[in-house]
């Protein structure tokens, strides 16, 4: 299958299940009910180290196809996820050549993905994004979880280790934003929900 070629929510669904869900330990569980009287979510995912998060599939998620319009019904329907289940929830499979960077940096303009990223990390949405490039520090493709402006999760190794992220996650984006009004609160998702 042709990493690049996510024209159907069924291609997407295979690429996601065979390079990200087949190679980690997680429980996965598919069309998973978001609460009463709603939509199921496409993936609810719970890790052996107590981390619990959502993954709602679209195809063609491409950069540098990607519109704000597009982009903004699709956090619609991931906010409404977030809210329901009280868990982060993540879109995907985003394809991208660029850099990690690329993915949530902002500035007085940027692209439509980084302002997903950006704005909706802090209602605790965020992006499955496979970086398709061989960047030379990196060398190879890999997968990250992007939440408020840093992985939530990668696969790359030399992230993982150079970061010390624990099975790949960031401790430090291992939170759900829980903020009232003003205050910035941030509440771990491996404490007792």
């Amino acid at each position: 299958m042709d990493r690049n070629n996510v024209s159907s929510e069924t291609a997407a669904e295979q690429l996601i299940n065979r390079e990200v869900f087949e190679k980690e330990d997680w429980t996965v569980e598919a069309q998973a009910s978001a609460g009463e009287g709603r939509e199921a979510i496409d993936y609810r995912v719970d890790t052996p180290e107590g981390l619990s998060f959502g993954i709602e599939v679209k195809r063609d998620l491409v950069t540098g196809y990607m519109t704000m319009r597009q982009m903004a019904e699709y956090f619609e329907q991931t906010a409404a996820y977030t809210r329901a289940l009280d868990l982060p929830v993540f879109l995907g499979p985003v394809i991208t050549t660029g850099t990690p960077s690329e993915t949530y940096a902002g500035g007085t303009s940027c692209t439509a993905l980084a302002a997903y990223n950006i704005l909706g990390g802090r209602i605790n949405v965020g992006t499955l994004v496979f970086f398709n490039y061989r960047y030379s520090q990196w060398k190879s493709p890999f997968w990250g979880m992007i939440l408020r402006g840093d992985f939530f999760w990668t696969s790359n190794r030399k992230i993982r280790e150079r970061r010390k992220f624990q099975n790949g996650f960031n401790p430090k984006k291992t939170t759900m934003v829980t903020s009232s009004g003003s205050k910035n609160i941030r509440k771990s998702l491996l404490e007792e929900r």
